[in-house]
């Protein structure tokens, strides 16, 4: 698996924003460092230089925060 970015923040809403390592697809799945689905990419923000995007989760919102700090990845 490709480490694709670092959870930085958990909005108001539920959705997980990631700080970009590499640039996934809209819609691909990422997934936790024990192979579990986080989510899907549903938006992707900011500058090239500094490139973001939101996933919206298919986990427990409790599980969401211990991912605070840590890496998503994507198959590829």
């Amino acid at each position: 698996m490709k480490k694709i970015g670092k959870v930085i923040n958990i909005t108001k809403e539920g959705h997980v924003t990631l700080s970009l390592l590499e640039m996934p697809r809209i819609g691909e799945e990422l997934y936790t460092k024990t192979g579990a689905v986080a989510g899907r990419v549903s938006r992707i923000f900011g500058s090239v230089k500094e490139p973001y995007c939101s996933v919206k989760p298919s986990i427990n919102q409790k599980i969401l925060y211990t991912l605070i700090d840590d890496y998503l990845y994507g198959r590829g």
